[in-house]
């Protein structure tokens, strides 16, 4: 017998079955990485990436370093191109925080550190009108958060 989408019912009894455990692991890997969490992390400034000379107009970046404990036992874990949320160490994490993502662009097992680049001219704006300017957060402490993004 089929269902309306073309799926016999016995393979669709076990599609649920198998949707229902890959939500569960994913909500078991989001809860395990939230336990990764840094909370007065400080972005240390590595260099200033400037625009090459045939584009005057891209926008120049920051490379900052963030050490992150654990990495070398993989915990989190953490790949190039994943995303990480930072903000400001002073905001409570309210409501009216602010966040600013992030994709990492290095992972350093020796150093047990990431770096992540970020536009020098970036301003995050909370919900209450606050604004943070990513150039004032150079060696401040910030809380960082890790998702599987």
């Amino acid at each position: 017998s089929r269902t309306k989408n073309g799926i016999s019912a016995e393979y669709a009894g076990e599609l649920r079955r198998w949707l229902r455990l890959l939500r569960l692991e994913f909500n078991a890997q989001l809860r395990d990485i939230k336990q990764h969490d840094l909370f007065y992390a400080t972005l240390t400034l590595q260099r200033t990436i400037s625009p090459q000379d045939d584009n005057p107009q891209a926008p120049s970046y920051l490379m900052f370093q963030v050490v992150v404990p654990g990495l070398p036992e993989s915990r989190p874990p953490l790949f190039v191109g994943d995303l990480v949320y930072f903000r400001p160490a002073t905001d409570l994490g309210d409501s009216s925080s602010m966040e600013c993502v992030a994709a990492v662009w290095s992972v350093s097992a020796r150093t047990s550190s990431i770096q992540v680049c970020l536009p020098q001219n970036l301003t995050c704006v909370a919900p209450d009108g606050r604004h943070w300017f990513v150039g004032s957060w150079v060696d401040q402490p910030v809380h960082v958060r890790f998702t599987c993004d």
